[in-house]
This record gives structure tokens, C-alpha cells and sequence, in this order.
């Protein structure tokens, strides 16, 4: 019986480490393992997390998706989501220390041209959608002017399509959209 169970822990091993081996030369590229930013002002650390256990499957990893944590100073969860199918690819704080920028590219593949973009409050615990109020963003070379206004590089709509070839910069001030974006769920 102890023989069986070796075999079949030996045959698991492999088949995890071959997982991550057989991937085609394709696949987007893998985000960092972990990321950990602190705040600058106050007490919070963003914490992004790719791969993470599989729901399903908790033996395996969940390489397209990303898990966002956000703590406080004694280690407690005050935020938490899941970007199904998104790799951060950029957090930045607000010089206040107020909001949270994140900038994701798709783990399929998909749109390659669009970077759903996202933001955190700290007054209200939320995550919401940057591209729901400032159009969509293609790139993630974005950055805060003080307080809380965010640019961002967004695709016009030009000749019946949007047009990621020829961005606009856009200007944002995160606690005004605050107020009319709803929180994602």
C-alpha cells in the first residue's frame, strides 16, 4: 500500500511540474509571484498574488487569475478580490495614500490592445472600474499627480472603432469618480 502511495504522489509531482512545463510559446507572459506594496502614507500594504490555488482543483494553480489583498498594520484583511482572468501588471498608490491603481492585461490573450484598469478606496473599501468612466486604457504607463488624479492613456473612438494606435491622455481624479462608479463585485 505505501508503494502505491508513493507512485501515486510521484505521478501528481510530475503531473504539476509538467503543467507548468508544456505551456505553448504563446501564453501570455506570467506576472511576478507576488507583489507587495506599502502605502505611502498610513498603515496598508497591497498584496497581488499570481498564481493562486485553484478553486477546484486547490492542488493545482490558477495561472490566469489574480488575487488583490489589501492589509492593515497588524496583518488584517481590509480588502480582498479576485481578477478572474487578469494579471496585474501595475499597482501604484496615490501620493495621498487614499487609492490604489491597478492596471491588468488578459491571461488569454485577449485584447491585447486594452488594460482593464482598476482603483481602490480607501474611504470605502471598494474596488471599481477605471475604463467605466475614462474609456478604455491601453497601457499601463500611468501615474498620480497629488492628491488623487490619475493619468491614464485611453483609445479614442475614431472612424466607427476605438483606436488603441493613437491614445489620449485622459486625467482623473479618483475620488470624484468615486462617488458615481459602482464597486465591482
Amino acid at each position: 500500500m505505501l508503494r502505491a502511495g508513493a507512485v501515486l504522489a510521484l505521478t501528481f509531482a510530475a503531473a504539476i511540474g509538467l503543467a507548468a512545463e508544456d505551456e505553448p510559446p504563446s501564453s501570455p507572459r506570467k506576472p511576478p509571484p507576488i507583489e507587495i506594496l506599502p502605502s505611502p502614507v498610513g498603515d496598508l500594504v497591497a498584496i497581488a498574488r499570481s498564481p493562486i490555488p485553484d478553486s477546484d482543483l486547490p492542488e493545482k494553480e490558477d495561472y490566469d487569475s489574480t488575487l488583490v489583498v489589501i492589509k492593515n498594520s497588524n496583518g488584517r484583511v481590509i480588502a480582498r478580490h479576485l481578477f478572474d482572468t487578469r494579471f496585474i501588471s501595475k499597482m501604484l498608490w496615490s501620493p495621498d495614500g487614499q487609492f490604489l491603481a491597478l492596471c491588468s492585461e488578459s491571461a488569454g490573450g485577449h485584447s491585447p490592445w486594452h488594460m482593464n484598469s482598476y482603483f481602490w478606496s480607501r474611504r470605502d473599501r471598494h474596488f471599481r472600474s477605471i475604463d467605466y468612466r475614462a474609456g478604455f486604457v491601453v497601457s499601463d504607463d500611468f501615474s498620480f499627480t497629488a492628491p488623487h488624479t490619475l493619468s491614464v492613456q485611453t483609445a479614442p473612438w475614431r472612424d466607427e472603432m476605438w483606436d488603441a494606435n493613437h491614445p489620449v491622455e485622459k486625467k482623473i481624479d479618483l475620488e470624484k469618480i468615486r462617488k458615481t462608479t459602482p464597486p465591482l463585485r
